[in-house]
């Protein structure tokens, strides 16, 4: 479950980034860790590429804000940091359309693929 609102969470701040509208459904459950990524976000120097939030900024705003973040929630904070720089750089898409079906869909995908490679192949 954690993992899921984790994805959750990382995929609403790629579309914060991105502007996409509408929102995908906010994780409250996460809002503390939301909240912490977005005091450091703002912390950083204005530059032409953004540097990443390092473990050892996460460590310092921990300790000095007495947040009482868990190991869990500071990797998910730098989660978050990759997934808003990669929009940030136009790297990824900030609003994926959901992927079904689990094994089955990547099956099918892989069969069709195939098929389409032999097609090309025959002329």
């Amino acid at each position: 479950m954690a993992e899921g609102l984790a994805q959750d969470l990382i995929t609403y701040a790629g579309a914060v980034q991105g502007e996409i509208e509408p929102l995908p459904p906010f994780p409250e459950a996460l809002a503390h860790v939301w909240a912490c990524f977005g005091r450091l976000a703002g912390t950083r120097q204005p530059a032409q590429v953004v540097a990443p939030i390092t473990y050892v900024e996460i460590e310092a705003f921990d300790a000095g804000t007495f947040s009482g973040l868990t190991a869990w929630e500071k990797a998910l904070i730098r989660r978050i940091d990759d997934r808003v720089r990669a929009v940030s750089l136009g790297l990824v898409d900030p609003n994926p359309q959901p992927q079904g079906g689990g094994l089955t869909s990547f099956l099918r995908a892989k069969a069709e693929a195939s098929r389409k490679r032999k097609e090309k192949a025959n002329g």
